[in-house]
């Protein structure tokens, strides 16, 4: 941060390195240049100080991913989740909310799609609340029926799409909520049965940071963006590339999604 505009939480953020997000100056008006620029103007509030630890590189992959995961963390508690079964769980998105809901002494069950990625979660976040099962199991419909009843996992966060949210939906027990906040499988949501809403009282809803935020005052912002911070170590850099490289990076984002961010710099472009 080079300069203040003014405030005092702006004042204090002066000198320090900062993830931020780009944001209105006033209605109607983004900010000209965006995060790419060399100087950008933005809201205090959408500041988070990096700590010794934290790179820049982690820092450019810090607001978003931190930001919705307390976001989420907020919706399971909303709706008095007892357990939580998530996809994407080998993400970083999946492997923040581990660690957010562990804390909070929430079961998770997790869903991956490689077996490597099953122990890799077990390896790194071993605990008596952790489940992970294999999407691509034989048996992992069976397994997710009686893990989800067994543990009364009444909320899903899911970011696929795809036939996997009827799968998982036909294995709740009554009243449950599946979040949606992502399409990686670029493919609509499928499967879930009209019964299933009726007379089992499934809810589905959506989950928009931008939404969120919001919402908020700037005291809650604030709040966020303090433990946002503590999450910046689960950001891992996969690759980076020149901004001539964008389809280089979507091919390797697209093939590797579970291996760390993949990082646009300007500085690297030819």
């Amino acid at each position: 941060m080079v300069g203040s505009g003014g405030g005092f939480y702006a004042w204090t953020l002066v000198g320090k390195r900062v993830a931020f997000t780009r944001v209105l100056e006033r209605p109607g008006l983004f900010t000209k240049g965006g995060t790419y620029a060399e100087y950008c103007v933005t809201s205090a509030t959408n500041c988070i100080t990096l700590d010794d630890n934290v790179s820049f590189e982690q820092g450019a992959s810090g607001v978003c991913n931190p930001l919705t995961a307390l976001g989420l963390l907020e919706r399971c508690k909303d709706r008095n989740a007892q357990a939580v079964i998530q996809t994407g769980a080998a993400s970083q998105m999946g492997r923040m909310m581990i660690r957010l809901l562990a804390e909070e002494n929430i079961p998770t069950i997790n869903i991956v799609r490689k077996d490597d990625q099953v122990q890799m979660l077990k390896d790194k976040y071993a605990g008596p609340g952790l489940h992970v099962l294999n999407s691509e199991s034989p048996t992992f419909e069976k397994d997710l029926k009686a893990l989800a009843r067994e543990l009364n996992a009444n909320v899903v966060l899911e970011c696929v799409a795809g036939p996997i949210v009827g799968v998982i939906s036909n294995c709740l027990p009554r009243n449950s909520t599946i979040v949606s906040y992502g399409q990686l499988s670029e493919s609509k949501i499928e499967g879930i049965s009209a019964f299933s809403v009726i007379g089992g009282g499934l809810k589905l809803e959506g989950f928009l940071l931008s939404n969120f935020l919001r919402e908020k005052n700037i005291f809650q912002i604030l709040s966020i963006t303090k433990k946002a911070r503590t999450l910046l170590g689960e950001v891992i850099i996969n690759k980076e590339f020149g901004l001539h490289q964008i389809h280089e990076a979507m091919a390797e984002y697209k093939a590797n999604m579970s291996k760390g961010k993949v990082l646009l710099k300007p500085s690297l472009t030819l």
